[in-house]
């Protein structure tokens, strides 16, 4: 019963008009792991990927990374990626950080069309050299290490 009452605080933490409230509330989601990684914990997390403040797009983005299956969603991939090219340098490296940690993660129907968006971000033709964004290759390169690890040893097949 305390523990519900905690999550559904931080619920609504997640929503407050102080960006130091939302990176608190998203920073103990992040520690809960996959265990506070509800349906609508998700959907507000993926909202927070789009804050005006850096700060909380990071603390989003790690919260995200640290929630296993359930934000391994295609919609939290897309925003990630898309956050590897955010103004602030940082908020793409943890984009990047979160897909390594998600990529093991994500869906076996969900396999290919990962694939083919990590992919070109490390790999272009017969050179390694990829995208000119760090950010973009390090999430490529995070990105396929976890797949080979997780034993997506097709890789090259699905390009």
């Amino acid at each position: 019963m305390i523990w519900w009452r905690l999550y559904s605080k931080l619920l609504g933490l997640l929503t407050d008009s102080e960006w130091h409230v939302r990176d608190g509330a998203a920073r103990a989601l992040e520690a809960m792991g996959e265990q506070g990684a509800g349906e609508e914990v998700v959907a507000k997390l993926l909202g927070l990927l789009s804050d005006s403040e850096s700060y909380v797009r990071v603390r989003a983005a790690r919260a995200l990374g640290a929630m296993g299956e359930r934000a391994a969603r295609e919609e939290v991939v897309a925003k990630l990626l898309g956050l590897l090219s955010d103004s602030e340098s940082n908020v793409g490296v943890w984009a990047a950080q979160a897909l390594g940690s998600l990529v093991s993660k994500v869906q076996p129907q969900l396999k290919p069309a990962f694939i083919k968006l990590v992919l070109p971000l490390s790999y272009a033709g017969n050179k390694w050299r990829g995208d000119k964004n760090y950010n973009k290759r390090e999430a490529g390169y995070l990105a396929l290490r976890n797949l080979m690890a997780a034993g997506w040893a097709e890789v090259g097949e699905a390009a």
